[in-house]
């Protein structure tokens, strides 16, 4: 049995089509890195001091301390009426009716008098039928959100493809690079995984808004219900607003570990064979 190591060897177009691969993720790390981060960078930076200046903005610190900004109803509603408020009649009786046993096949339940006859229990249950309308302010907020979140993971991705191809072969010596690399690296991987926690921001809230929307509903007399929706709404709009600033600050943490130590990003040893890459 041969020991001489196992040589990779691809065709020419194959390895021509890499190439070109290969290059398409430089241009969209250098695009990201001296184009698209800075830019997002300043826009969110320039976002944060509108927020800060300006009253009527969605994110306003405002609307925590003045929740009734965001105008949202908290009142249940009767469906189907038309006319929103508290409902002070909302419940309606109905009896329902339980088979104890199945019957046999000429009709008769354990021994009932005559065929056709079925024991039953009849029991009170109280159904009430309303609604409290979602926060349409939050939609908004989220929607707004929801285009920065995407951009981040993209060019966290970029920067994360970049690097990754940079790598150079695992052998002993001269590692320094190579550390800074996996450092850098590890912040871009902290910075997607962020953002893809804050992809499921819009339905935590919706699904906590609704289990406490729902007992709004069933129990209308009690108050702390209302009370307990208005606070997961002013909580919600206090955190968005912060997560503008995280999400500034992430990049711009991104953008300073790469910008300073592209040299070791780009060529980590000297010999490294995608050197002229960097």
């Amino acid at each position: 049995m041969s020991t001489n190591p196992i040589k990779i060897q691809l065709s020419k177009e194959l390895d021509q089509s890499l190439e070109e691969f290969n290059l398409k993720v430089k241009e969209g790390f250098l695009n990201v890195i001296q184009e698209s981060l800075p830019k997002m960078i300043l826009r969110l930076n320039r976002r944060i001091q509108r927020v800060r200046e300006v009253e009527d903005d969605l994110f306003n610190k405002i609307n925590y301390f003045a929740p009734e900004r965001m105008k949202c109803d908290y009142r249940v509603s009767e469906q189907g009426s038309g006319e929103e408020g508290k409902v002070e009649q909302g419940f309606e009786k109905s009896k329902k009716r339980k088979v104890a046993e199945a019957s046999d096949e000429n009709g008769f339940v354990d021994g009932s008098e005559s065929k056709g006859e079925k024991k039953s229990s009849d029991s009170e249950g109280h159904t009430f039928k309303g609604s409290v309308k979602g926060s349409e302010y939050m939609v908004n907020v989220f929607d707004e959100l929801r285009k920065d979140w995407d951009e981040i993971i993209s060019q966290m991705d970029a920067i994360k493809m970049y690097i990754n191809l940079q790598m150079p072969k695992i052998e002993d010596g001269d590692t320094f690079g190579v550390s800074v690399q996996e450092e850098a690296l590890g912040e871009v991987v902290r910075t997607q995984d962020s953002a893809y926690s804050l992809l499921s921001t819009p339905y935590s809230y919706f699904s906590a808004r609704g289990e406490i929307a729902s007992k709004r509903v069933r129990f209308p007399g009690v108050e702390d219900f209302e009370l307990a929706l208005r606070e997961l709404d002013r909580n919600t709009i206090y955190k968005a607003r912060l997560q503008i600033n995280d999400m500034r600050n992430m990049c711009a943490v991104v953008l300073d570990i790469v910008r300073k130590n592209i040299n070791k990003i780009s060529k980590p040893k000297s010999g490294n064979q995608m050197e002229n890459y960097g």
